[in-house]
């Protein structure tokens, strides 16, 4: 009975310490956006200084905040629903095939997936250019759902 409690005691400790060092950049940032400006760059550096929220100020008095903020939500939201409307019938579909053409076709879905980026600027540049989406929204929104569509047909399949 006792050798298992230390077992457990033991795995909880494990897990402790491997979520705080998973978890330390995230909290070493967060306490980074809390000091002075003095304290930032201090050597040796301070880990717990005097708190201050002046960058959070800085930040949402900032005019061009708010917008990039909205516009943010706007395209991270719309990407988000057209890539489900897309890829939830497509999973759908893929998941009622035999398991043999299943795994071709998601094998080819998340081999377009892997291509690299940087061959498609240049494709989506010219067919945005043509119809007058350079640097709009939309835009955007659509190249967004491209790179998310097949990664999501992927995960619902």
């Amino acid at each position: 009975m006792r050798r298992d409690l230390g077992r457990h005691i033991y795995g909880y400790l494990v897990c402790a310490a491997f979520a705080l060092f998973l978890f330390s950049p995230i909290l070493w940032t967060l306490s980074t956006s809390l000091k002075q400006p003095t304290e930032m760059f201090q050597w040796p550096p301070v880990i717990v200084g005097e708190p201050s929220a002046q960058h959070y100020t800085a930040i949402i008095a900032d005019k061009d905040f708010s917008s990039a903020l909205i516009n943010s939500i706007v395209v991270s939201c719309s990407t988000i629903i057209l890539t489900m409307a897309l890829s939830i019938p497509a999973a759908f579909g893929i998941s009622h095939l035999q398991k043999t053409a299943m795994r071709r076709l998601l094998t080819l879905v998340l081999a377009l997936r892997a291509a690299p980026a940087m061959i498609y600027i240049i494709p989506y540049f010219l067919f945005f250019r043509q119809v007058h989406l350079v640097d709009t929204k939309i835009a955007l929104i659509i190249v967004n759902t491209m790179f998310a569509v097949p990664l999501a047909i992927w995960y619902l399949s």
